[in-house]
Parts: C-alpha cells; structure tokens; sequence
C-alpha cells in the first residue's frame, strides 16, 4: 500500500510539475529560478550515490540541487514507465 501511495504521490508532483511549467510560459508570475530535472532510464540511484565521487559532475549537480530517489511501476520495466 506504501509504494502504491508513493507512486500516487510522485505521479501528482510530476503532474504539478508540468502544470508549472506550462504555465510560465503563458505570462504567470515566476521566480526566475530555472528547474531541471533530469532522468535516467535504468540508473540505480544507490549505486550513483556510491560511485560520485568518480563522477564530479554528478556530484555537483546533486551538491547544488536535490538529488532524489524517483518511483517506478509495476512492473518495474521502461515500456510500462
């Protein structure tokens, strides 16, 4: 039931997310700051997490932004995501 919600939960920020940046294109109001989000198909988060310092560029996009851990599907495979 937990992953369930957390899909539910990712899914509505993902939503939100594209709702946002739609809109600033439309004239809203917008802070100026710029978002990317970047996403790699098959990246096991944990092993990036281990493997950083090798990876200096990484490192530093995860030391200046966020670095989060998204959910998948079920089944957990590129064509259903």
């Amino acid at each position: 039931m937990k992953a369930r919600r957390s899909r539910t939960v990712a899914t509505v920020a993902l939503l939100a997310l594209a709702v946002a940046a739609g809109s600033c294109r439309r004239g809203f109001v917008t802070t100026g700051k710029r978002l990317v989000v970047i996403g790699i198909d098959g990246m096991d988060p944990k092993l990036l997490r281990e493997y950083m310092p090798k990876l200096p560029h990484f490192k530093e996009l995860a030391d200046e932004g966020t670095f989060l851990e998204l959910g998948t599907s079920e089944p957990p495979q590129s064509p259903v995501a």
